[in-house]
This record gives structure tokens, sequence and C-alpha cells, in this order.
């Protein structure tokens, strides 16, 4: 075996000294890119500070206050601030208030 001066000389590994080992499994590959895909959409399912602000129809402001003060769950990606529509939902969900009847008994809508 020559030993690896010139970049595209590759040396194989112990483990599959006859192949290489990129060409021997382009199935594993394949379904590595897919599930960087998946995690691509799934990130692209989130909504920045903006994107909430507008879904709430609040200002960034408001939605920044919720996030310092952890009323509303969210995604840290890196520096971002991340949220997925459905923690949103809750949160809505979470402060609904029920109709109250004059003679003090909740009733349902």
């Amino acid at each position: 075996m020559q030993v690896a001066r010139d970049r595209r000389l590759r040396i194989p590994h112990r483990r599959c000294p006859a192949t290489d080992c990129r060409a021997a499994r382009p199935r594993a590959r394949d379904e590595r890119q897919g599930r960087t895909a998946a995690r691509r959409g799934a990130l692209a399912r989130r909504l920045d500070v903006e994107q909430a602000a507008k879904y709430l129809n609040t200002s960034e402001r408001f939605v920044r206050r919720l996030v310092l003060e952890r009323r509303v769950v969210f995604y840290k990606v890196g520096a971002h601030i991340r949220f997925a529509q459905a923690d949103l939902d809750a949160f809505v969900q979470a402060g609904r208030v029920d109709v109250v009847d004059r003679r003090g008994s909740a009733r349902a809508v």
C-alpha cells in the first residue's frame, strides 16, 4: 500500500481493507440524508419571534417577555429562539377563561 501523500489517494480503514467505506454503504448514506431532510423540515415548521408575534396577533416585545418569564415553550437553535405552532396553541388554550353564569357557576360554551 502506498503512503497517502496525495489527497486523491484514500487509505482504507482496518475494518474494510478491500473496499472503500463510502462505496460499500450507499444505502446508509441515503438514509442519513433522508433524516437530515426530515430534521430540516421539522425546523422549517418552527416560528421565529416575529412570526410568533404575528401568529398570536401581539407585539414582538410581548413574545420576548413571555420567553424571558418562561411562560411559553420555546426552542433554542444556537442563539436563535424558535416556537412550535402547537406550543403556541397550547399557550393560548391555557389562558382560556370560561363564561360565568350570573348565578356564579361556570357553564360550558
